[in-house]
């Protein structure tokens, strides 16, 4: 495939989608849309991201059909929660759960090894190695559900990583043709960009499917190269993942369900802070949240890939990130509670 041409017509695709999505009515700031989905929201923008993701998973990448149809009934899952048809956050879940064990079982991809040595022993066991495999990856949709907040954030985050498992393809094997990648990488890019300037988001059923598509990439890219750390593939996947991790706790403290969603998230300060404190206008700190994030997370992402084989340096590397992260959402927290936010 000549990925120029492609380039062009998922542009042009994107395009025309975001005209009849509009026709339709079919966007994120509607008034029956969560706070936290809105916070940013300071006009119709088409829920297109989605839409087009599911498109070049049916119609361009190299994946069996049975993985498609896993793929479409998760696509499925976030397309009904982002037309507020799924409400409920416990009947969502539940429906996550069922249809990515299922997807594990009969066709994912199994995580093999973690270096830990106490669950390297239990992932003997297939049943265990089912379980585990699931909980990372709802673990990881969920948490890119909930740093799909400002712009920039989430798709910018995804193809970075897909970008590294792009660089990685040209010399380590994977059991993806690198073509794949490569469509994802170019389509990711476009709609980074109509994301930027406010024409599209991914929603709900976006950030399902690339955080689901890039699981895949790196447990085979780990699985077949053991010259990769396992906790490489732990810090290209540390932010969605702690996210999750955080806001259950966060919530837990407050006596508030980890299910439903908030506007207190990191790149939720981040926003405000460059608001209140920086004085910019809601649609520039929209974006510069997820572009500041983003850069960070390039950085470390950087320093990872050279000792992508040093364990040691990837664990101290993924704490730091875990400090960084928890001494930021301290002190902006502080700063906005003084300015009565």
């Amino acid at each position: 495939m000549n990925l120029f041409f492609y380039s062009i017509f998922i542009f042009i695709f994107l395009i025309t989608l975001n005209f009849i999505i509009n026709k339709s009515e079919f966007h994120l700031d509607s008034n029956k849309s969560s706070f936290h989905k809105k916070i940013t929201g300071q006009k119709k923008i088409p829920l297109s991201g989605g839409l087009v993701i599911i498109s070049i998973i049916i119609f361009f990448l190299d994946l069996n059909d049975l993985v498609k149809i896993f793929l479409f009934l998760i696509f499925i899952i976030g397309f009904f929660s982002d037309k507020n048809k799924l409400i409920s956050p416990n009947l969502r879940f539940l429906l996550q759960i069922i249809v990515v064990f299922l997807f594990i079982i009969y066709e994912g991809p199994h995580i093999e090894e973690t270096r830990i040595i106490i669950i390297d022993n239990f992932l003997n066991s297939y049943l265990f190695k089912i379980v585990f495999t699931s909980l990372c990856i709802l673990i990881i949709l969920n948490g890119s559900n909930f740093i799909d907040g400002v712009n920039a954030n989430l798709i910018g985050y995804y193809l970075i990583v897909n970008s590294i498992v792009l660089f990685f393809h040209s010399n380590y094997e994977l059991n993806f043709a690198i073509t794949n990648i490569s469509i994802l990488c170019i389509t990711l890019f476009i709609l980074l960009i109509f994301n930027i300037f406010n024409k599209t988001l991914m929603g709900d059923s976006g950030a399902y499917l690339i955080s689901i598509l890039t699981g895949i990439f790196l447990i085979n890219l780990s699985n077949l190269n053991p010259e990769i750390s396992p906790f490489y593939v732990v810090l290209l996947l540390w932010y969605p993942a702690f996210e999750n991790l955080f806001s259950i706790v966060r919530k837990k403290s407050l006596n508030k369900s980890p299910l439903y969603p908030d506007a207190k998230h990191l790149h939720h300060l981040v926003y405000l802070s460059l608001i209140k404190e920086m004085k910019l206008k809601k649609n520039y700190s929209n974006s510069i949240s997820g572009l500041l994030i983003n850069f960070y997370n390039l950085l470390i992402f950087y320093i990872g890939t050279i000792f992508h084989n040093h364990s040691q340096i990837l664990i101290i590397l993924v704490f730091f990130n875990l400090v960084v992260y928890c001494t930021m959402y301290y002190r902006l927290g502080r700063r906005l509670s003084r300015l009565g936010m």
